[in-house]
């Protein structure tokens, strides 16, 4: 049989996980559609720049 208090945490880090992944998503979305409403070609560089240390 699992012990219960080690299952739980299990599941409370993948859910801590998950919705940290979810609202990093968010920002960049909304980060990534503000660039486009300015269409500033230097700010969208600036932020490939910021996203390519996350991609790895």
């Amino acid at each position: 049989m699992l012990d219960h208090k080690l299952w739980a945490q299990r599941i409370q880090v993948t859910y801590s996980l998950s919705q940290q992944i979810r609202k990093r998503r968010r920002d960049l979305a909304m980060k990534l559609s503000l660039n486009k409403r300015r269409k500033s070609k230097k700010k969208i560089n600036g932020d490939l720049l910021w996203l390519k240390p996350l991609s790895q």
